[in-house]
């Protein structure tokens, strides 16, 4: 490897491959028995989850398991903290804002992970994924 200079062409040698498409990534290794993950992700900003149906997930053919935020808590493993506490400059324990890995109750931007769905294909993960909303509503302070 020789040493560059600011504004000097650096040598790619990746690029001849992926342009050719005979690039080769995570998601083309297939494994024997493998399993297929998805994220079900909020289309709401700021609602309430008044009931969230995962009985047809469940249901759905190749469906190997269905996690909910409910799910997660009744496990303890319910929020993400972080590994190393934070201290304000004075010293003290700064606030920690405990962080769910799926939404518990309310969800606060649209995009906010629900649920996680394990299954065969990830097309079968996929489906369904328009029948869980049940029900929500705002989620406003009053």
């Amino acid at each position: 490897m020789s040493v560059q200079s600011i504004g000097m062409p650096v040598l790619r040698e990746e690029d001849p491959r992926l342009l050719r498409g005979r690039g080769r990534y995570v998601d083309d290794v297939r494994l024997p028995r493998e399993a297929r993950g998805h994220v079900v992700r909020s289309p709401h900003a700021h609602a309430r989850i008044v009931s969230l149906d995962a009985g047809l997930a469940r249901a759905a053919p190749g469906v190997l398991a269905v996690l909910t935020g409910d799910d997660l808590k009744a496990r303890g493993l319910g929020t993400l903290r972080p590994l190393v506490p934070r201290r304000r400059r004075d010293g003290r324990p700064a606030f920690i804002c405990p962080q769910p890995i799926l939404a518990q109750g309310c969800v606060r931007y649209v995009g906010d992970p629900v649920a996680f769905v394990v299954a065969k294909t990830l097309d079968q993960a996929k489906t369904r994924r328009s029948c869980w909303w049940s029900s929500t509503r705002s989620c406003r302070r009053r």
